[in-house]
């Protein structure tokens, strides 16, 4: 409900479609209730792998422009993953739930 009160804004997305074992950049855009970038703030997760938690892959994210987080990264399964994001400035905490599909490698 917090989350929800300070109205943070949360873009995420993949900027090209990640395929098992290549390097993909993922990124997060983050702005606060009236549109200015939210700067300053640790924004980092967990791709987890729904069937062996031992592949799960932690990150941590650049900022890289105002309000704009990025990070590379490689998971080295195909197939679903689910997303824990979670953003932080000061005491603040944004979470977000999500998944995403890894594509298979071409043969």
């Amino acid at each position: 409900k917090r989350q929800e009160q300070r109205g943070w804004k949360v873009n995420k997305g993949w900027l090209v479609a990640p395929v098992v074992g290549q390097q993909a950049a993922f990124q997060v855009q983050v702005s606060e209730a009236d549109g200015t970038p939210l700067q300053f703030a640790q924004v980092g997760g967990v791709f987890q792998r729904p069937s062996d938690s031992r592949l799960d892959y932690r990150f941590t994210m650049q900022e890289i422009e105002p309000g704009l987080y990025r990070v590379i990264l490689a998971l080295p399964e195909p197939g679903m993953w689910n997303l824990v994001l979670r953003v932080k400035r000061g005491a603040q905490l944004h979470e977000l739930h999500a998944s995403t599909s890894v594509a298979g490698a071409a043969h």
